[in-house]
């Protein structure tokens, strides 16, 4: 999928070329059902106009405003980015455009640090999904680990702390998650096991999310008191998932630089409708009850995208010669 350029409103088009554009057509809440009908007028500087009628077909249901599906879906680009600047400097606009999309502005990396004011507006608007409160970590592994995660300028305090207590005096802890042990192996299970009912008294009523590598979902007895399992969408075990809820935990589905085809993902070479499939007639078989993405802004040293239609923008995410990972983790531009 080309980038959507929707700042532009003509494009110089090239002899024996095509151009194609999109028409973003949005239907206010409460509009009567029925087919309405318009004209779309092309104007080009060495021909006739060009009137193009369409016509929308109004249904009588409406959609939500938000994902019905809970999300966890992280915006977080990088300050060395070259198009970092603007996203600081526009960052209620940034939030709006994500909203649009039914993702709320969050990130699963910066540990202690929601975007309070951003979060605020969505919930009063009705648009707020979920959204990270802060990392976990196993710091039973050590006593070092342990000491580091009291952090001293939190006054000895365990580092969620301070944003636990800002997300209950805004009214904001029942949307938020904790996020840690990002796809790690068996050998850490018994150091997350030691650490999580530590996380759960100090922190009560925030579901406690991870990826890390339990295909039995916590129902071997080892990681039960983890709230939230997140296979990718390979390792996702419907009747294994049907157990593990009925145990009183949950199973979302996360995708990350993999799979490949046949599966399902967000790599440019990708059909485009398998984002649509995922989102979809997958959720609805398979009955995740969340879905996990890692990044929708790796921009890597690209420049901010000023002209089109056609642009220097360089997709590529991670790898290189042979094995790339073209806009995985780039959904924006």
């Amino acid at each position: 999928p080309d980038p959507i350029l929707n700042f532009l409103d003509s494009a110089d088009v090239r002899e024996t070329t095509v151009q194609g554009f999109w028409i973003d057509v949005k239907c206010p809440a409460g509009q009567q059902a029925g087919v309405y009908r318009g004209r779309i007028k092309v104007v080009a500087d060495n021909g006739p106009e060009v009137v193009i009628p369409f016509e929308i077909t109004v249904r009588n249901f409406t959609l939500p405003i938000t994902s019905p599906m809970p999300l966890a879906i992280s915006f977080c680009p990088s300050p060395a980015s070259p198009c970092y600047k603007g996203v600081e400097e526009h960052i209620d606009e940034w939030t709006d455009f994500l909203a649009d999309h039914f993702i709320t502005i969050d990130s699963l990396y910066l540990a202690g640090k929601p975007r309070w004011e951003q979060l605020l507006r969505l919930k009063e608007q009705g648009r707020l999904n979920r959204f990270q409160l802060s990392m976990w970590s196993d710091f039973k592994r050590s006593a070092e680990a342990e000491k580091n995660w009291m952090e001293s300028e939190n006054a000895g305090k365990p580092r969620l702390d301070a944003a636990y207590a800002k997300a209950k005096a805004l009214g904001l802890l029942d949307y938020a998650y904790i996020y840690g042990m990002d796809e790690q192996p068996t050998n850490r299970f018994p150091a997350m096991k030691a650490s999580l009912p530590q996380l759960k008294k100090w922190y009560p009523g925030v579901p406690i999310m991870t990826t890390c590598f339990d295909y039995t979902y916590g129902e071997d007895g080892v990681l039960s008191d983890i709230d939230v399992f997140i296979p990718d969408t390979t390792k996702y075990d419907f009747a294994k998932a049907e157990a593990a809820r009925a145990s009183g935990r949950h199973v979302w589905w996360y995708l990350a630089c993999v799979p490949h085809a046949p599966y399902a993902n967000f790599f440019v070479e990708g059909e485009g409708i398998e984002p649509r499939s995922l989102m979809g007639v997958q959720a609805i078989k398979y009955r995740p009850e969340g879905f996990l993405y890692y990044a929708t802004a790796i921009w890597r040293k690209n420049k901010p995208v000023v002209k089109g239609p056609f642009t220097d923008w360089n997709p590529l995410s991670w790898g290189g010669p042979g094995n790339e990972y073209n806009g995985d983790g780039s959904w924006t531009i």
